[in-house]
């Protein structure tokens, strides 16, 4: 997969260069097709050419270790800043002002002429804005898509005795939007993607890394018809957040993604294994995280707060304008009934 990889991130490039890399390629006897294990495949994938490519030619192996996971979590320090307080207004609740100390994704650069492609106000799932409607529109931030994307409400749902709003994740997601000029995760200029697949690159070293849904759910571009064992549907591959609209507590989630690579119509390599990916779209993995259920003090707490807080507000307020008011009746009681109280007049009379 590596080696289908750099192909295609030096497809464009000189003819030189993709003559070192087929030298490096047959120095190195890697085959295109490999078995390995699950761990090496996600955390620890290297090979022969990439060592031989780190001493030769190092700024075409940017990092030594290609395991999916391994790039895509590589940083466990994120640092990000959101809106807390009533300052920013319920609807604003705990959205993001900056995604390690940058208002846009990681890689682009808006003050170099990039695109803008901003992550404010959107969020990372843990929590959701505030008295959710129906007309709400979430914006989620996940770093393995390298993007936010925008889920919107289909339906109210009842989870564990609390009703919940239900958003979703459109089919349109990942497709073009217009005008092209502005659509940050469109591909090169000139060679942009088709629908059902976002750019990447920003994001694993400028690699053509393309993301899609899981089995490229409800999309049927030319390059689906290359690959067999595609079985999407959105029970299985959709994503969705069930979130509790007062508090904006996530009651049940999924985000599901699809990473692939794209790849153009090769020319100038060698390998003819290599060219048997000529002008594809390869899945390398889908993803899927999902919280089905809260625990169950945290469900109690909710359960409380959303519905038996408000009816024991309203008794408990009837209870203490009760006690207030005959508390008060007592006190005028005894006012009037106590003579050392009593106001005296000047023929000295008790009032």
């Amino acid at each position: 997969m590596r080696e289908v990889a750099m192909a295609s991130r030096l497809n464009d490039s000189p003819f030189f260069m993709k003559i070192a890399f087929n030298v490096l390629l047959r120095q190195s006897k890697d085959s295109i097709f490999q078995n390995t294990t699950i761990y090496k495949y996600l955390w620890d994938m290297d090979g022969s050419l990439m060592r031989l490519g780190e001493k030769l030619v190092p700024f075409m192996v940017p990092v030594d270790n290609y395991g999916i996971l391994h790039t895509i979590y590589k940083s466990f320090s994120d640092r990000q800043n959101v809106k807390i307080g009533t300052a920013h207004g319920h609807e604003h609740f705990f959205e993001m002002n900056l995604y390690n100390d940058r208002p846009t994704v990681p890689g682009f650069r808006p003050e170099i002429g990039e695109c803008y492609a901003t992550i404010e106000n959107s969020t990372e799932g843990l929590f959701y804005p505030q008295r959710l409607t129906d007309e709400s529109v979430l914006m989620y931030w996940r770093k393995t898509i390298c993007r936010p994307s925008y889920l919107y409400y289909t339906e109210d749902v009842t989870v564990n005795g609390v009703t919940g709003k239900k958003y979703v994740l459109p089919d349109s997601t990942y497709d073009r939007t217009q005008p092209l000029e502005e659509d940050c995760y469109r591909g090169e200029d000139g060679a942009e993607y088709p629908d059902g697949l976002s750019d990447a690159s920003k994001c694993y070293h400028g690699f053509p890394i393309v993301i899609s849904k899981p089995h490229f759910l409800n999309r049927t571009g030319k390059w689906v018809k290359k690959l067999e064992g595609m079985t999407p549907n959105e029970e299985d591959h959709g994503s969705f957040i069930i979130a509790e609209p007062l508090t904006g507590v996530p009651l049940r989630e999924c985000a599901r993604s699809q990473s692939n690579i794209f790849i153009g119509k090769l020319s100038g390599f060698s390998n003819p294994d290599l060219m048997k990916f000529s002008d594809m779209v390869v899945p390398m993995l889908w993803l899927e995280y999902c919280m089905m259920d809260l625990t169950p003090l945290i469900n109690l707490a909710l359960s409380f707060l959303v519905i038996y807080l408000e009816p024991l507000q309203l008794v408990g307020w009837i209870v203490c304008l009760a006690l207030g008011s005959i508390s008060l009746l007592l006190v005028a009681r005894d006012f009037y009934r106590d003579k050392k109280y009593r106001i005296i007049s000047s023929d000295g009379k008790y009032f």
